[in-house]
């Protein structure tokens, strides 16, 4: 009998199909090329919308669901803003001097075609960390590198949102 149920599943299972593919290599929106209008910054940082498209736009280009194209020849476009970035402190030393803080990226976006939004996202919040106790160009510099890493973040949380439930 076991040899039976072994044999069935081995007949079987090579009809089935058993096919699978993963998420990221899917795309079942109903577009397939996309333009990212430069983000509207609405921070006290400098290029922070601009920050922000170039990291969707390079996360757009190795992605295998949609393709990035110009903006007379895409399907649907990205248009957002950048509404906030905090800065907290997280870490002090012994003296009460700060020694770690937070970026704190608050961004919206909308993805548009024909007229339509087929995809929002209202008020998403990245971090990233970075060291503070430095001297201030050296703070400053990190603060800089902290804000890119967590726009890389955010536009991969970007592009993550944009695939959920289609």
């Amino acid at each position: 009998m076991k040899k039976l149920y072994i044999l069935l599943i081995l007949l079987i299972l090579p009809m089935s199909g058993c096919g699978y593919s993963f998420l990221s290599e899917v795309n079942t929106l109903p577009v397939k090329t996309i333009w990212v209008k430069t983000f509207e910054n609405r921070t006290d940082e400098p290029d922070a919308g601009k920050i922000m498209t170039e990291m969707l736009n390079s996360r757009l280009i190795s992605n295998k669901r949609i393709s990035l194209a110009n903006k007379d020849k895409a399907a649907a476009f990205l248009e957002g803003i950048v509404k906030d970035i905090k800065i907290t402190h997280i870490a002090f030393d012994k003296n009460g001097t700060t020694t770690r803080d937070r970026v704190l990226l608050t961004v919206s976006f909308r993805l548009i075609s024909n007229k339509k939004v087929i995809r929002k996202g209202d008020n998403m919040v990245e971090f990233e960390d970075y060291d503070a106790g430095a001297a201030p160009s050296v703070t400053a510099n990190n603060k800089q590198e902290a804000i890119k890493r967590a726009a890389d973040k955010m536009a991969g949380d970007i592009i993550n949102y944009i695939f959920i439930n289609f």
